[in-house]
C-alpha cells in the first residue's frame, strides 16, 4: 500500500467501525489501509475518551498547517511582506517577524522565490529588496581603518626589515 494521509470519510469509517467494536486489523481491511495506520491514528488524535473524527481531521489540518513545508503566499501574507519590505527588511528578517508576531511560518526562500516569481512576470517586488539586485560588498573588500600595510619586499635575507606605514586607510 502507498502512503496517504487519511481523509475525512475514512475518519469517520474508522468512528463508526470503533463504535461496532471491530479490531484494528478487521478496521484496516475494511477501510483498506494498514493495521498501523488505524493504531496510529487512534493514538495520535484520541483526544479525550473517544476517537472524534471532527476533531481528528481539525487536528491534521493544525499540524499540516504548521509543518515545515512550503507554503502558499497568501494575499494577507504577501501584504505582511510589502509592508516590511517598504521599511528596508530583508526577507531573512521578515521571516523572522512573521514567525514571531504573526505565527506564520514561512522559510526566507519562499519569500524571494515569490519576489523572482514576481520580477519574472512584470512585478517590481525586487525593487523593495534593501539591495535591489546589486551585489553585496564581499568580506575580502573589507579593509578596516586601523589595517597595517607593508612597504617594500619582505624576505628574510633582506638587510633591512619593512617599512610599517599605519593609518592608511580606504
Amino acid at each position: 500500500m502507498s502512503h496517504r494521509q487519511l481523509t475525512a470519510s475514512q475518519r469517520y469509517q474508522i468512528s463508526a467501525l470503533l463504535g461496532l467494536d471491530f479490531s484494528h486489523q478487521k478496521m484496516a481491511d475494511i477501510i483498506g489501509v494498514s493495521r498501523s495506520t488505524i493504531s496510529r491514528e487512534l493514538l495520535r488524535n484520541h483526544l479525550s475518551r473517544r476517537y472524534n473524527p471532527d476533531l481528528a481531521q481539525g487536528a491534521t489540518d493544525d499540524r499540516r498547517m504548521f509543518s515545515r513545508k512550503a507554503r502558499v503566499i497568501t494575499l494577507e501574507i504577501e501584504n505582511l511582506i510589502i509592508f516590511f519590505l517598504k521599511f528596508g527588511y530583508s526577507p531573512v528578517m521578515i521571516c523572522h517577524i512573521l514567525r514571531h508576531s504573526h505565527n506564520i511560518d514561512i522559510a526566507f526562500q519562499t519569500i524571494y522565490n515569490h519576489i523572482e516569481t514576481d520580477r519574472i512576470h512584470g512585478g517590481e517586488l525586487y525593487k523593495l529588496l534593501p539591495f535591489k539586485g546589486r551585489a553585496r560588498r564581499s568580506e575580502y573588500h573589507y579593509r578596516p581603518w586601523n589595517t597595517v600595510l607593508l612597504q617594500g619586499n619582505i624576505s628574510t635575507n633582506a638587510p633591512y626589515l619593512p617599512t610599517v606605514v599605519a593609518g592608511l586607510g580606504p
